[in-house]
Order: structure tokens, then sequence, then C-alpha cells
């Protein structure tokens, strides 16, 4: 069993260390700071949470700076070069398309950010305290919003409880028990970020055995049970397979079981799209298939540039969109890449989530970030959130592939 390691960093030089003695502390609460932010950015103050985001983003590269003397990129080459192609359209669309002040400000931010949760801040902050932040702000969450949650509920709402279709239907009618979304405006952002600190305290129990680990690992699960969200739910499950296999089965067949599960997703997907057929109709998708069509026959009208850094609601325009539907986002991430990028951002982004993984899948240190990656792959396939924001759920996964991809 392999253990978790310390990224090496620029800032573990004597010289700085004798100058900041607390340097490596100030840094684990500026992107503590960040993460707090960026859950804000999750809420009805967005605005604020945006703002404060940027604003500790500005005294991290600061502190960074002064402290180091310079802001270094450590990261792979095809990092570089699948993260390029995105980089290009956001530009090209700034330059050439009628995006908007809204856009222009939504692209911006998109550059700025990812580059520094994917390419700079991984290189400076551990691996492990990104663990330990992400599953202690997971427990935070969860535990700030369930009493509220559990308050709203009546004892018949627990008469009877199963998983399908509903997920917490009751016997009395079909009206389902509401998802579990904290503070946040919506579950399935919610579900992303416990599905991350879910694994990320597993993955400190399997380091480090104590009941602190255990408690917070069934708290956040806890949450991510109740937000209802069906991506967050592949995702762990698509996580906990990888992760046992990774124990259990051997390096032959952890090579095999990736691959296999991501297409095995990608098929569900296509099927649940209605673009394949398969006998998957009785699946409850709340007409997300329906964005999904809309989504593809969008990205045909405009298929080598996209429509630029607009949110999708707003490109969400043809004839498959209803009153049900209408203003909804297209609720998948690679779809929403093809839509905003075109086929050159997309195909770039898609090059760069299955490379993070598969590179690290040769690597001897942190190799547990692997089943972290696939289930965040798995997520987005089924829900709206990416690399490339200020939200707390865009954040974690940044950094996530950061780590898959950083040169340690």
């Amino acid at each position: 069993m392999s253990s978790i390691t310390p990224t090496k960093t620029p800032t573990d030089g004597n010289a700085v260390a004798n100058s900041f003695p607390n340097i490596h502390t100030v840094l684990i609460w500026l992107v503590g700071s960040i993460f707090i932010s960026a859950s804000i950015a999750q809420t009805d103050y967005s605005r604020i949470g945006y703002f404060m985001a940027i604003f500790f983003y500005v005294l991290l590269i600061g502190w960074i700076f002064v402290a180091d003397g310079t802001v270094k990129i450590y990261a792979a080459k095809p990092a570089i070069l699948f993260l390029f192609p995105i980089y290009f359209m956001y530009l090209y669309h700034l330059l050439f398309s009628a995006v908007g002040a809204s856009g222009l400000i939504r692209a911006l931010v998109f550059i700025s950010a990812s580059v520094i949760n994917i390419l700079i801040i991984v290189n400076y902050v551990s691996i492990y305290h990104f663990f330990y932040l992400a599953s202690r702000l997971s427990a935070a969450i969860t535990i700030v919003g369930i009493p509220s949650f559990l308050l709203k509920l009546t004892p018949q709402d627990f008469s009877q409880v199963y998983l399908w279709p509903y997920i917490f239907a009751t016997s009395s009618s079909s009206t389902p028990i509401p998802p579990f979304s904290s503070y946040f405006i919506t579950p399935n952002g919610l579900g992303t970020v416990l599905l991350i600190g879910t694994i990320s305290t597993l993955i400190l129990a399997s380091q480090k055995r104590s009941m602190i680990n255990y408690l917070i690992f069934v708290i956040v699960l806890f949450g991510l049970f109740l937000t209802q969200s069906r991506g967050a739910y592949a995702g762990f499950a698509s996580s906990i397979v990888i992760y046992i296999i990774y124990f259990g089965g051997g390096v032959m067949l952890y090579r095999i079981a990736i691959p296999s599960v991501l297409a095995a997703v990608a098929i569900l997907f296509f099927a649940l799209a209605e673009i394949v057929s398969l006998p998957v109709s009785s699946i409850e998708l709340s007409r997300r298939n329906i964005m999904w069509q809309e989504g593809i026959e969008m990205i045909k009208n405009r298929p080598l540039t996209g429509y630029g850094p607009l949110v999708t609601s707003e490109i969400m325009t043809g004839p498959h969109i209803d009153q049900e539907v209408e203003g909804r986002s297209v609720h998948s991430t690679f779809v929403r890449m093809f839509l905003t990028t075109g086929i050159v951002g997309g195909i770039g982004y898609i090059f760069f989530s299955l490379w993070a993984v598969n590179r690290r899948i040769g690597f001897h240190r942190n190799p547990l970030l692997i089943p972290l990656g696939v289930g965040l792959i798995v997520a987005q396939v089924f829900n709206e959130f990416s690399m490339f924001g200020l939200g707390l759920s865009s954040v974690l996964t940044a950094m996530v592939f950061g780590y898959l991809t950083s040169t340690e």
C-alpha cells in the first residue's frame, strides 16, 4: 500500500523557509479560504463568493511571489498541449464573437482560475493537505445543512424509502423527499463536492486508521446519499470499483478496469440520450435526455468553434425545448465543453481528462488519486461542472486533475 506523500514544492528551500517560517501554513490557510469562498459562490450570494475567491487568489499568488521570488508552473508538457486548444477557443470568442460583458468576464475567470488551480497551487500545497481540506470542509457543509433538512421532514416521509425510480419516494404519494443541498443552490453542486470529500476521506482513512476519519467518512457519505445526485452517485460507484480493484485485483486488472468503466459510462450516456438503442428507458432522468439531445443538435449547428463562454441555458433554444425544461442547463460537462468551445476545445478537454488519469497509473506516488479522477470524469458526464470556474466543485475538480498531471 502506498502512502500519501507531500508534493515537493519550490517553497521547500532553506532560504525561503528561513525567511518565511510559516509560509506553508499561510498557503494552506489561503487555499482553505478559497475553498470556503468558492462554496459561497454556489449559494444565493454567489457574487460575494466570486469576489472573495478572486481576492484570496490574488493574496495566494502575491504571497507565493513574495516568498519565492517568482510564480512557477510545473506541469507535464501534454497537459499544456491539451489545455491550450480550450484557452485558444476562449480567446477566439473574446476577439471575434459577441459574447458581451458577462461572457468576457466568464472567459477571463475560466482561464485564470484554471491555470492557478491546475498548474500552480498543486505545486505549492501538498496533496495530503488537499485531501484534508476537502474532507473536513465536506463534513462541515454536511453538518451545517442536515438539521434544517431533517426539520422539514415528517414521520410519514420515512414510512417507506426505496431507491428506484424516485430515490426517496414515500408510500403515501409519488412526491419525493426533497434532495439535500445544505446551503448550496443545487443538490448536484453539493453532490460533486461531497463525492470529492468522501473519496478524500477514504484515502486519508486508508493511510491512517483513526476514528475521526471513519466518522467523517460516514457523515459525508450520508450527505452524498441525501443529495439524490445521480451523477455524483455514478461517480462515487465508479471510484469505489476502481479503488477496490487497486487493492485486490493487481496492476493488469487495474489497467483494464479503468477504460472499461469509462467506456461503459459513455455507452450508457449515449443510450440515455437515445443516440444508441439500449433497454435503459426506465431510468428516471428528469428530462435530462431532452437537454442532451438538444445540446448535441446545437453542436451540429456550430461544430468547429461552438458558441463561446455563455451559460448553456442561453444557448439551448432549439425545438426540443419546452416550458418544462426552458432555462435549464445542459447537465453534462462534456456536452457543455463542445457547446462553448467547439470540437477543438471539447476534444482537448476529453483528451486532457483521460490522459491525466492514464499517466498516473504508472506513478508509484499517490496512486489513490486515480479512483477520484475516474469518479469525477464519470460525474461530469451526467452533471454540468468543469475544471473552469470559481464554484467549489470546479475548484476542487481542477485541483484533483492538477495533482494527477503534476510532475510529482
